[in-house]
């Protein structure tokens, strides 16, 4: 929040103060927690609540608030000084004056005052700086006069040392006669105190003597009477101390009982508050299971949320425990079983969306998600009473009706309606009561396409027009193995435009049987060479590369774009260079049974080589159904079936031969291979 929205917020007048934002803000959050803490109505401390923790929110942005004021008003109070002093030319105390200013951090500050700050640090950098200078000059001037008085006085108090010497030598030697006729006189007075003090000790001694003679009987009447009182005294504290032992006795005995009775009477008064707490929970928790019982899950609910908060912050125990959580476990399962019909409902309302728009692929396949979809540990038998029984109503009823659309379609001739439709309802057919009976009546309406004589084919070279403005050939070859090179007797000859030089030398670079390809169902394989009569492996003289890697031993093919190229060394260029593109069967989509492959739909179909260089010329490799738009997609929908003995064309409602003509492109040649 900014600084306006927080002087809004908190209710301040337009001068307001750091001390004044923090002073509002901490009086209006102990307002808040006092309010929160007083209860009142549900409303009234949620209405607390929600003011506290928007206070607390905000905290972060009052206490940047009150830190930047802060600066602001430190500033404010010693920048006039410094400037005052500035304009004095008293450029020391300017400094003295600046350091507060100088502590503040010039990040919390207006950038007016940011402004201001340095244009006075630079004032008093330079004031200083030439103040220095003169003090310098002055402090030199100083310094040599101070030298010159400090000689003249070494030289003085070096004759006034000498001289007190001579003094203190004099005065020395009348001291020393002093002390000596001094100490001749106090040994004479020492021995005639000596005498008297010996006379008056031997005075004094026979007067102690008497003295404590005198002191030892008044002692021993004393220590006679003191032992006497001593004794009765100590009688009187033992009374007394059995006394206050007995009353503090009474007194604990007493505190005790009553402590026992007040222990007594909290203990009921607990039991008895619990045992009414038990017995109301117990009532609202009937009337909660009554609710349920009459279908009211929100009545139900709100009950159970009333006994809880009774309990608050402490959890129920015994009978009223084990009703509320076999309550919330019903309201629980109540719950879960609404969200699981109104999941189902919702699914099967999407899949008539799809089938009034015509979108029969996306309804079956949204029908066979629901219906075999996971469901949650517990909710098993639910499901299988609530939502299972419809869900299968409705996949009979989508496969029939596709299957009457289907029957309506073969009729009229639409073999391609007819495939379409089949693969729609064969998801489903496996996963309702008769599903064998309706797949093969699909099976029986599909068979009514007929695959024509085929001229026996294993290579064809076909034009078309790429992108509208060249022509680009298309060569297909439907076998095992394809080798590759520049003899008339490869598979396919290489061709490459001739580069600048000596264009024999180029096509020198490339064997006569220089690379080979190996493609089934399973895996495509790249060798370098070809494989001779016993197995054994014959490489080309200068390699083959996959993305400028050389290939050594035989390699499987991922064709997810990978560059096959043939280069030069010599040349230090690539001579013919294809990207590989993997075809799977699945990409066909749906074909006929007389067309479709024997394995399945999950598989390798064909390569599809793109050529990268100069030369137009493309390359399809088949051993299953490929279309052609894999090539070009203004060959779709038109699809490759290589049968074994020929080439077979389909258009999405029939099949013919390739070999006659392929709509969108011409055929230029069509036979065998050279091994076949």
């Amino acid at each position: 929040m900014t600084g306006e929205e927080i002087r809004d917020f908190l209710d301040l007048e337009e001068t307001f103060t750091s001390g004044d934002v923090q002073k509002a803000y901490s009086q209006r959050l102990e307002k808040e927690k006092q309010a929160l803490a007083n209860g009142g109505s549900r409303a009234e401390r949620m209405m607390a609540r929600e003011k506290l923790s928007r206070l607390e929110r905000i905290q972060g942005d009052v206490t940047l608030l009150v830190t930047r004021m802060r600066a602001a008003e430190e500033v404010n109070k010693y920048l006039p000084k410094a400037s005052a002093h500035v304009k004095a030319g008293n450029f020391k105390l300017a400094d003295v004056s600046f350091k507060y200013v100088r502590k503040v951090p010039a990040d919390l500050l207006p950038e007016d005052l940011q402004m201001a700050v340095e244009e006075m640090a630079a004032r008093i950098e330079e004031g200083l700086a030439g103040s220095a200078a003169a003090e310098a000059e002055a402090a030199s001037k100083a310094a040599e006069a101070e030298k010159a008085r400090a000689e003249e006085a070494a030289r003085i108090e070096a004759e006034k040392a000498s001289a007190e010497r001579e003094e203190k030598a004099r005065l020395a030697r009348e001291e020393e006669e002093r002390r000596s006729r001094e100490e001749q006189a106090q040994r004479k007075l020492a021995a005639e105190e000596a005498r008297r003090q010996a006379e008056a000790a031997r005075a004094r001694a026979a007067e102690e003597e008497k003295a404590r003679a005198e002191e030892a009987r008044l002692a021993a009447k004393a220590a006679e009477e003191a032992a006497a009182k001593k004794a009765a005294e100590e009688a009187a504290r033992l009374r007394q101390e059995a006394a206050a032992k007995k009353q503090a006795e009474e007194a604990a005995r007493r505190a005790a009982e009553e402590a026992a009775l007040e222990k007594t009477r909290r203990e009921k008064a607990a039991a008895e508050a619990s045992a009414r707490r038990d017995t109301e929970s117990l009532a609202t928790l009937a009337r909660a299971e009554a609710a349920l019982a009459a279908s009211d899950e929100a009545l139900a609910a709100n009950l159970a949320a009333e006994v809880r908060f009774a309990y608050s912050p402490d959890r129920p125990a015994g009978a009223v425990a084990a009703r509320l959580e076999a309550l919330a476990a019903a309201l629980e399962s109540l719950a879960g079983r609404r969200r699981m019909v109104a999941t189902s409902k919702a699914r099967l309302a999407r899949a008539d969306s799809l089938v009034v728009r015509g979108d029969y692929e996306g309804a079956s396949q949204l029908l066979c998600e629901a219906l075999t979809e996971k469901v949650s540990a517990g909710n098993e038998k639910d499901w299988e009473i609530l939502c299972r029984p419809e869900l299968i109503s409705a996949c009979e009823k989508f496969v029939r009706a596709r299957l009457a659309e289907a029957q309506q379609a073969s009729l009229s001739g639409r073999a391609a309606a007819v495939a379409q439709l089949a693969g729609v309802a064969e998801r489903l057919t496996g996963l309702i009561s008769g599903g064998e009976a309706i797949r093969a009546e699909f099976a029986k309406l599909s068979s009514t396409v007929t695959l024509p004589n085929l001229r026996p084919c294993a290579r064809m070279s076909l034009e078309y027009s790429h992108g509208g403005f060249s022509r680009r050939c298309l060569q297909v070859i439907a076998a095992p193995s394809v080798v590759f090179g520049r003899s008339v007797s490869a598979d396919v000859v290489v061709r490459v435009a001739t580069p600048p030089g000596d264009p024999r030398r180029s096509n020198q670079v490339i064997g006569r049987r220089h690379l080979t390809i190996e493609i089934t169902p399973a895996a495509i394989t790249l060798i370098d060479g070809v494989r001779g009569e016993s197995g054994t492996l014959e490489a080309s003289k200068n390699g083959i590369f996959l993305d400028g890697r050389k290939v050594l031993y035989p390699k499987k093919i991922d064709g997810s774009g990978e560059v096959l190229s043939i280069a030069s060394a010599q040349l230090g260029a690539e001579v013919a260079r294809w990207t590989l593109h993997l075809v799977k069967v699945a990409e066909a989509g749906e074909l006929p049974g007389v067309l479709a492959p024997q394995g399945g739909f999950a598989g390798i179909a064909g390569l599809y080589m793109e050529r990268r260089d100069e030369i137009a010329e493309d390359l399809l490799l088949l051993c299953g159904p490929v279309p052609l738009a894999a090539a070009d997609a203004s060959l779709a929908p038109l699809v490759l079936v290589p049968t074994g003995g020929g080439i077979a064309l389909w258009d999405g409602s029939t099949a013919k031969d390739a070999t006659e003509g392929v709509p969108g492109a011409k055929v230029l040649s069509a036979g065998q291979l050279s091994f076949v």
